[in-house]
């Protein structure tokens, strides 16, 4: 018995399917057809590439988590040997410490505050050995997933920016207009 092998054919591409009482923006528009997804579920390639996104997209929204709480737990820099741990303290806040693991023990080099002040969220940190150990306060200025704290009258740092990447990796970076240093956080618990 001899097989043959049968033509392989391109499927067919989604076709757009317009019903009339959908509504578009306007006149202008690019003509965005809010109904292709119908096209596309009708044929096996189309429902292929709607589930493949769907499974690329799932990850981002499992660690989606309202700010400031993505925060919560402590995260470890391996490279530099530095450590936050943050605390959920209140409705939008947290409070914490940064610290390196010497001789076994946590050495403590500051103390850091998220939280509403004034009706601005403020990150605020009391750093040991400097500013006579006085709290130096950085207002958030950007969201979404990357979050920046500024404060242009301080010399150094005159801004701290968290990135967020996944529920448990966190990248930070510290700098002004002339010098920056990054953190690459991972959760540890």
């Amino acid at each position: 018995m001899v097989l043959r092998r049968s033509r392989k054919t391109n499927p067919p591409k989604c076709k757009s399917i317009q019903e009339p009482d959908i509504p578009m923006r306007s006149e202008e528009s690019h003509k965005i057809n809010r109904t292709v997804l119908i096209g596309c579920l009708k044929n096996e390639t189309g429902m292929k590439r709607i589930l493949i996104s769907i499974l690329i997209l799932i990850p981002v929204w499992g660690f989606a988590q309202p700010f400031p709480d993505v925060f919560a737990g402590t995260w470890c820099d391996s490279i530099h040997g530095i450590y936050e741990h943050w605390d959920k303290t209140g409705d939008q806040q947290l409070k914490g410490f940064s610290y390196e693991m010497k001789n076994g023990e946590k050495v403590i080099s500051e103390y850091i505050e998220i939280a509403m002040h004034e009706s601005k969220m403020t990150y605020t940190a009391s750093v040991k050995k400097q500013n006579n150990e006085k709290p130096v306060s950085f207002v958030l200025s950007a969201t979404d997933s990357i979050y920046t704290f500024v404060n242009p009258a301080h010399d150094f740092p005159t801004y701290i920016r968290y990135k967020v990447i996944s529920s448990s990796y966190i990248q930070a970076t510290v700098g002004n207009a002339s010098r920056s240093f990054i953190l690459n956080y991972h959760r540890i618990d």
